[in-house]
């Protein structure tokens, strides 16, 4: 068999217009009713496995015994510290309702952090009990419909105190906030050496209840950070002891115990992926990939010797041998780089991928018929290390964020 490397194509991210993901109700608690949404909507329960039938389309099964394993190995690498889930970007794509849901009853849990107003509002009209922290500006339209429904927001920008002091009069209390502090990284958040008198002014109308920041991937740097937030931090807890303060992602959590103050904020950890996914961070914590991306074979044909497969006939069969289909593709967040050495998983064996379309992917069974239609096919997920997002990026170059990218579009199954 021949075949020749491919650049991996741009990944394409779905776009969810205001009814998109909330729908009617969303729409609703945008203008201001979010309390009301919240008590009135139908609590979310997500579709349990045991629903799925004998579906071939492709689709997200998500194992919540690991999820909570996860959180709770997450909490325990970071000395017992509350873990703060954020759930971005549609939590990588693996459903935002669907882990929030899985990860509420977890006993380490604090909350939940979104960057979207949307997604907030959604989580909450859907029945999450846990504290929402938006870690993004928010419309002036938004902040009532927010505070209504009990989501922390961030304060940063010059504009905060007077914008929120509005919606603290509309509601008739002080509204909490979360400082989001730059301490270098220069992308969102308040200047560390611009807090102050502002900070005073906020006080007027906000419970400063926590305080954020990011940090970059230059270690050396990161320290001078930590230290520039320690010394706000220390400043904010004279008068709140309470005061949550927050800095660790998945990296810097495993690496630098000085980032983890009193909650650590996991993303891509949560899901069992390790941020550089090296036998270092194995060492370090004991997580595991908790989904699986999966698909049935809709076509088994055995193929001569010099048929090839692709649009750019991409892949040659040197002799005769069984190809398979399973109609999963880059457009469906798979990476298209996958057919330059990756494997997909059925029956406790694996099949290269050796070529990946938009809703397609052909592995090579063989010369023996191994394969059939309706088999079961795990794409990305647990069951081997080489479909793990680790596995797939030790195959295939790039980084673990890359590789679960996955589309909103995809049914969601909690076994």
């Amino acid at each position: 068999m021949t075949r020749q490397k491919r650049s991996i194509r741009p990944s394409r991210r779905t776009v969810l217009g205001a009814g998109g993901l909330l729908g009617a109700r969303g729409l609703a608690a945008s203008t201001g009713a979010a309390r009301e949404v919240a008590r009135d909507a139908a609590v979310f329960e997500p579709t349990s496995v045991d629903q799925l039938g004998k579906r071939l389309d492709p689709w997200i099964e998500l194992d919540r015994s690991r999820y909570l394993a996860n959180c709770r190995a997450i909490s325990e690498c970071a000395g017992g510290r509350p873990v703060i889930a954020v759930l971005k970007n549609d939590a990588y794509g693996l459903g935002l309702q669907e882990v929030a849901w899985i990860l509420e009853d977890a006993p380490e849990l604090w909350g939940f952090a979104v960057v979207r107003a949307e997604d907030a509002l959604a989580l909450r009209a859907a029945g999450r009990r846990k504290p929402i922290l938006l870690m993004a500006r928010h419309g002036d339209e938004e902040g009532e419909a927010l505070a209504r429904a009990d989501v922390t927001l961030s304060a940063f920008a010059d504009d905060d105190p007077e914008r929120f002091a509005r919606v603290a009069g509309a509601l008739g209390h002080p509204i909490a906030v979360h400082l989001y502090v730059d301490t270098g990284l220069g992308r969102m958040g308040r200047r560390f050496d611009r807090i102050s008198p502002w900070i005073e002014k906020l006080r007027e109308s906000c419970s400063i209840d926590g305080a954020m920041t990011m940090l970059t991937s230059d270690e050396e740097f990161t320290r001078e950070q930590v230290a520039r937030f320690s010394k706000l931090g220390t400043q904010l807890r004279r008068g709140n002891e309470k005061c949550l303060l927050h800095v660790a992602s998945s990296y810097p959590l495993l690496h630098d115990p000085s980032s983890r103050f009193s909650a650590v904020r996991p993303g891509i950890l949560l899901h069992g992926s390790r941020p550089s996914g090296g036998e270092e961070e194995r060492a370090l914590i004991d997580v595991e990939v908790a989904f699986r991306l999966r698909a049935g074979v809709v076509r088994i044909e055995r193929l001569p010797a010099g048929s090839t497969l692709g649009f750019s006939r991409f892949f040659t069969l040197e002799e005769p041998a069984w190809v398979a289909t399973v109609p999963t593709g880059w457009g469906d967040g798979y990476p298209s780089a996958a057919e330059n050495g990756a494997v997909a998983l059925s029956g406790g064996r694996r099949y290269p991928v050796v070529n990946v379309n938009s809703n397609h992917a052909n592995l090579l069974v063989g010369s023996e018929k191994t394969l059939d239609l309706g088999d079961l096919v795990t794409l990305m997920g647990f069951g081997d290390p080489a479909v793990t997002p680790e596995g797939l990026t030790e195959s295939l170059g790039g980084n673990n964020y890359r590789q679960i990218d996955l589309k909103g579009y995809l049914p969601r199954y909690v076994a």
